[in-house]
């Protein structure tokens, strides 16, 4: 590494800018001393991120003796970035500062009966016009994120497969970077919403969590030490396909007793409709998340039928989270997910659960927690792509179709790294 200077200078860069961001307001002193790096390089450093507008000064700061120092922060403002969450039946798109504060959004409607060409058609239109309603300038955005459904290859932005939007090797990643002449990454829906939480949400300073997306399916974002769990087919977090109930109904994956067939949507929706009859059956097959949100409504207001059915599912729902907590040791689950707006009805049972089924000091430690990012969990998780998987610094001009004159794209030596 010593006979590259330009990668040292990148490092050092990128190992300032991080030291601003979580422990700003800052002296250059102070980073001196935390980084270890000679006050020259420093001084340098600061000064460029200054001129590119990451960091700012935010004003002086208190000293016994001598001068007082200049103190800078991260500047969250200055830039933009796009995450989206592609749905089975939905796209949306969010444009975000750097600090996950939303400036602009706009969705629409995704199906299985779109084409290849016409699905992505629909995301570049839907990511022109969240960009739009956020009134930015093209040279600020840094780069897009898209969280998908389905087994996806992050190294080469392609969708290997998404059952529910009849995808195979779709090269998702490069056909946006082509269109937008910016940095694109993608990654599954559950393993963004965990990157989401936990640089933005409720597992902000957690190291190990889980982070669970119920919905039309079951996926777990699984995080221990500040990394991200992949496996070699990217697919670690296929929780919705392991046995809760042997003898349970007939799952997709042809196994029996998923966690995913018995508490996703399409299995709520058949609960209610054999229960409350006729009335519900249609909407059941219509709109299985209309269905949960009605669930949760008649659950709120007590009603007995309701209350019974959120028991059940917080219960199988609840052995998915003790066998998790069993076998990582997470300090915190996270439920995102239309399920999550079952609130405490459901979270209660859950946290019973896991209580009685997994090892006593592992269940007294974990905490059990809804989402804090709610419905735009996922498309928050996509922007957070951008910060994790590139030293967020500008590269390219937003559908300018040439190159900015910008400093150059790289790794980030932290928690990205492992990613």
């Amino acid at each position: 590494m010593t006979g590259d200077p330009p990668m040292m200078r990148r490092l050092n860069r990128a190992t300032v800018l991080k030291l601003i961001r979580s422990r700003g307001p800052i002296s250059r002193t102070a980073l001196v001393h935390s980084t270890g790096l000679a006050p020259r390089t420093v001084f340098s450093i600061v000064e460029e991120l200054v001129g590119v507008e990451l960091v700012r000064s935010s004003g002086i700061g208190r000293t016994r003796v001598g001068r007082r120092p200049l103190l800078y922060e991260f500047n969250p403002t200055g830039y933009a970035l796009v995450g989206v969450e592609v749905r089975a039946d939905e796209v949306l798109a969010l444009v975000t500062d750097l600090d996950a504060q939303v400036l602009g959004r706009a969705s629409g409607p995704m199906s299985s009966d779109l084409d290849r060409t016409q699905g992505l058609a629909l995301i570049a239109s839907t990511i022109r016009e969240a960009w739009i309603s956020a009134d930015r300038r093209p040279e600020r955005l840094l780069g897009i994120g898209v969280a998908t459904p389905g087994l996806v290859d992050c190294d080469h932005g392609i969708v290997r497969q998404a059952v529910n939007l009849q995808w195979r090797d779709l090269a998702l990643g490069p056909a946006l970077g082509a269109e937008f002449n910016v940095p694109v990454w993608i990654e599954s829906v559950a393993k963004a919403m965990a990157l989401g939480e936990h640089l933005f949400g409720n597992a902000r300073g957690v190291s190990d969590l889980v982070c669970m997306n119920v919905g039309g399916g079951v996926g777990a974002g699984i995080i221990m030490n500040d990394m991200l769990l992949r496996g070699p087919d990217n697919a670690a977090g296929e929780v919705g396909h392991t046995t809760v109930d042997h003898d349970g109904p007939l799952c997709s994956c042809g196994n029996r007793g998923c966690l995913e067939v018995l508490v996703a949507t399409p299995a709520i929706a058949c609960r209610m409709a054999m229960l409350m009859g006729p009335e519900v059956e249609g909407l059941a097959r219509a709109s299985p998340d209309r269905v949960v949100a009605r669930l949760a409504r008649e659950a709120e207001a007590g009603d007995a039928l309701a209350l019974r059915i959120v028991d059940e599912v917080g219960g199988y729902l609840g052995i998915g989270v003790a066998n998790l907590v069993n076998l990582v040791n997470p300090e915190a689950v996270i439920i995102g997910g239309v399920l999550a707006s079952l609130g405490e009805l459901l979270l209660k049972k859950v946290r019973t659960t896991v209580s009685a089924r997994a090892l006593g000091m592992l269940s007294n430690r974990v905490r059990i927690l809804p989402t804090a990012l709610g419905p735009d969990a996922g498309a928050i998780g996509g922007a957070a792509l951008v910060l994790l998987r590139e030293d967020i610094l500008p590269t390219q001009a937003f559908l300018s179709g040439q190159a900015a004159d910008a400093l150059d794209a790289l790794r980030s030596p932290t928690m990205a790294s492992g990613l």
